[in-house]
């Protein structure tokens, strides 16, 4: 009886062995020498003991007892490249993370050149207007009636001129020149210089 239960233990033994075998795409094998456990395979080959167990099919089936005592003379996988799905599931991540890089990179820009837009259309508004020429040269000015067909220089009157006189003194002419080559311009009477329009162009040179 004594034999039997002997014989049964070694062909249990026997088939434990047999069913741990290292994956068909092992790279590398260590053969286990006594006191060689998974925990010590994993730190010699900087490997984690779930990758041994993955590599060596079967090893797991028999928990930490198995691992704690592996067999003399044995071949055990220590080793081994990823999958070609984890390769691709890697990949996939990879490249779905540098999408969302670029996706960001150019909400970025977008939103920084949407504020430099702004900032430009902005600066236009708040740029003051040039003050408008005392001579004709190229610009097409809003002249008056009348006036002397030799003139050489124009001023447009603003709000802040007070009359005729305060024109001509600005423009360093007499009034009287002032009338004489405006035509139109009241210097005479009750109404004098009363029709000096803002935003008019007058003739102050010739």
């Amino acid at each position: 009886m004594k034999f039997a239960i002997i014989a049964a233990t070694l062909a249990i033994a026997a088939g434990s062995v047999s069913a741990v075998h290292p994956t068909q795409s092992c790279v590398q094998t260590h053969v286990a020498a006594p006191g060689d456990t998974c925990k010590s395979l994993a730190n010699t080959y900087n490997v984690k003991v779930g990758d041994l167990h993955r590599w060596n099919h079967g090893l797991e089936s028999f928990g930490n007892e198995k691992c704690n005592k592996l067999v003399v003379g044995k071949a055990y996988c220590v080793h081994a490249p990823r999958t070609k799905a984890k390769r691709c599931l890697s990949e996939k991540k990879k490249a779905a993370a540098q999408k969302k890089k670029a996706a960001e990179e150019a909400a970025k820009k977008a939103a920084e050149d949407a504020k430099k837009k702004a900032d430009q259309e902005a600066a236009k508004k708040d740029k003051p207007s040039q003050p408008k020429p005392t001579d004709n040269g190229n610009v097409k000015l809003n002249k008056a009636n009348h006036i002397v067909p030799n003139c050489k220089k124009f001023y447009t009157i603003t709000t802040e001129d007070n009359g005729c006189a305060d024109v001509a003194q600005k423009n360093g002419i007499d009034v009287e020149q002032l009338y004489s080559w405006n035509k139109g311009l009241h210097h005479k009477g009750e109404h004098i210089c009363d029709n000096l329009d803002t935003g008019k162009a007058y003739c102050v040179g010739v």
